[in-house]
């Protein structure tokens, strides 16, 4: 683990910054489809909330240099066997989400986050959200045990909201 990062659970103080970071960051992203703005923001919106208030999700927030307060990233994910379905089984933990603040990035943070979590990089996980464009897919280059598969969503069942 990187020396200045601690890696604690989410908290009810976490929710706006995880939930601007996400929808923020994802914005930009191929995958997130041909929607204007405003369906941008009803659609995911709304599904980033649903997430975020299922008990089966799990968020996983990197503080930097011991204060609890100085978010540097997170990562949400599910865990292993919950998000199967018909075509796809994973056993590890699958991966919603991870970001890391553009100041903390190439030091070691989502690597934090993702040991900490259990997701070997190297080995099968999975990841319903592809955070980059074709040809520069973080996931796909760096993390090669990766599988993306965006149709998890359509038969998890995501529990009821906390």
């Amino acid at each position: 683990m990187t020396a200045d990062v601690h890696i604690r659970d989410g908290i009810a103080a976490d929710a706006a910054f995880v939930r601007d970071a996400w929808l923020s960051s994802f914005r930009l992203a191929y995958a997130a489809g041909p929607l204007p703005a405003d369906l941008y923001d009803q659609s995911y919106g709304v599904l980033v909330d649903r997430l975020l208030a299922s008990p089966l999700v799990r968020v996983m927030v990197a503080t930097w240099s011991g204060d609890d307060a100085l978010i540097c990233g997170f990562a949400a994910l599910m865990p292993p066997g919950r998000h199967a379905h018909r075509r796809v089984h994973c056993g590890a933990p699958l991966l919603l989400w991870a970001y890391v603040k553009r100041a903390y990035r190439g030091m070691g943070v989502a690597r934090d986050l993702w040991g900490a979590a259990r997701v070997d990089p190297a080995a099968a996980f999975c990841y319903a959200f592809r955070p980059s464009n074709p040809g520069k897919d973080v996931l796909a280059k760096h993390w090669k045990g990766g599988h993306f598969d965006p149709l998890v969503f359509r038969f998890a069942d995501l529990g009821a909201e906390r």
